[in-house]
């Protein structure tokens, strides 16, 4: 069996699959973010045993994960699960996961693999739009995928912004995150009345007008909380990222949702050890 685990920015998503299918998912649950590791990790294998009857019937375990790890899987940084830094994810997961093989992949890379058309290859960008800004971008490069990671919510797009007594350089992020939509209007992002829409989706344009510019990607999919829960606003959006846009280097931009949702990080981290199977993806 297949354990995907897809880390947000507010709670921690859990996949059980049988295969590399995507229809052969046995459970699905998430629990809220708690900063603590082990505790964290007591509530995996729990969902692991619950549903799979124990965890040595795991054989392969993934996590999308959203912060920075070195090439020997320590975590170096993660804001929104402080509890898992500094730990060694790979030894730390084997010992509760003895039998399963350890994959670790970027949440926001995990996310645009769930877009894939398997059959069909095609390229795009993928943006996450929750309680922070990421993006990758998805290409074939010699017949396998490649995907390249874009700092899109580190992307300076005013000067610097003051939030709280602290002054913070004018990133894409401390302007448009949904945890950012909180410390500047002091309410979330399904609150915001129209003028402060407006001012959002105009400076989050800005970015994604430039993402465009510097990749030339005609379709941005979009996956994430502050997004999937105002629908309504991606039209509005796809109408300023082209007004922004200039039309002799790129046709009409396209913009849509991730066809998995919110659950775009498991499926993705079952298509990344699809690929990888396949030999259809560069490491």
């Amino acid at each position: 069996m297949i354990l995907a685990i897809d880390i947000g920015g507010t709670s921690i998503k859990l996949g059980l699959f049988a295969d590399f299918e995507t229809e052969s998912l046995i459970a699905k649950e998430s629990f809220p973010v708690s900063g603590g590791f082990e505790s964290d990790l007591e509530v995996i294998a729990s969902f692991c045993t619950k549903h799979a009857g124990s965890v040595d019937k795991i054989t392969e375990t993934i996590i999308a994960f959203p912060g920075v790890v070195d090439s020997a899987y320590n975590v170096i940084f993660v804001s929104n699960i402080k509890g898992w830094n500094g730990r060694n994810l790979k030894s730390q997961f084997s010992k509760s996961f003895a039998k399963s093989s350890f994959h670790l992949i970027h949440d926001v890379e995990a996310a645009a693999l769930s877009d894939l058309d398997l059959v069909n290859l095609r390229e795009f960008a993928f943006v996450i739009w929750g309680t922070g800004v990421g993006a990758s971008i998805v290409k074939v490069v010699g017949g396998k995928y490649k995907i390249f990671r874009s700092e899109l919510g580190f992307h300076k797009i005013r000067k610097e912004v003051l939030h709280g007594e602290k002054i913070e350089p004018g990133y894409l992020e401390y302007f448009t995150g949904g945890g950012a939509i909180e410390k500047r209007f002091s309410k979330s992002a399904k609150d915001l009345n129209e003028s402060e829409w407006a001012d959002v989706l105009d400076k989050l344009s800005d970015g994604l007008s430039n993402l465009v510019a510097m990749h030339f990607s005609e379709k941005l999919v979009f996956g994430g909380g502050v997004i999937l829960n105002q629908l309504d606003k991606l039209p509005i959006l796809e109408q300023k990222v082209n007004e922004k846009v200039i039309d002799s280097f790129t046709g009409k931009i396209k913009l849509s949702i991730a066809k998995h949702g919110a659950d775009a990080g498991l499926y993705g981290c079952l298509y990344y050890l699809k690929l990888r199977k396949a030999d259809k993806i560069w490491d």
